[in-house]
């Protein structure tokens, strides 16, 4: 059975919210089947993994290699399941699941989060007060809060 084939009846059976089966079945068609679509399950190897991702570099930011890689290890482990192939080639130690690049948070002092309670109307500076005293925080380079 080639991965395309697999990879429809994956999505197809598959339990998902709608916006999420959108997401899913967008990242598989565009992603994957364009690599792997026509080759057949059995003969999907941990090499053609690493030239799937290698490829990818540059191509799709970390976060979301991250997500198209789990969902190809979710249906080639399908694919295992249902007795298709006899083990997940996105499972070999030689594979490396591309991860998603840590952004450093940086919390707010207090003059800042001040500066901010006192830009704001009246109605909107609970939020800033509920935000910092649970410890949220802006990621590096965030210059506001979402709802300045």
């Amino acid at each position: 059975m080639a991965f395309a084939e697999y990879a429809e009846t994956w999505l197809r059976t598959r339990s998902f919210d709608e916006s999420t089966r959108e997401s899913t079945e967008f990242r598989v068609r565009k992603h994957l089947l364009p690599f792997f679509g026509s080759r057949q399950l059995a003969s999907i190897k941990p090499g053609h993994i690493r030239e799937w991702d290698a490829g990818m570099v540059g191509r799709l930011a970390p976060a979301t290699r991250a997500v198209v890689f789990a969902h190809l290890r979710t249906i080639l482990g399908a694919a295992v399941d249902d007795g298709r192939i006899a083990k997940n080639p996105c499972s070999a130690t030689s594979v490396t699941p591309p991860r998603p690049v840590q952004r450093r948070v940086v919390p707010w002092r207090y003059d800042q989060v001040s500066a901010i309670r006192g830009g704001l109307a009246q109605r909107y500076r609970a939020m800033v007060d509920l935000a910092a005293g649970c410890r949220l925080r802006v990621a590096a380079g965030g210059d506001s809060w979402p709802w300045r």
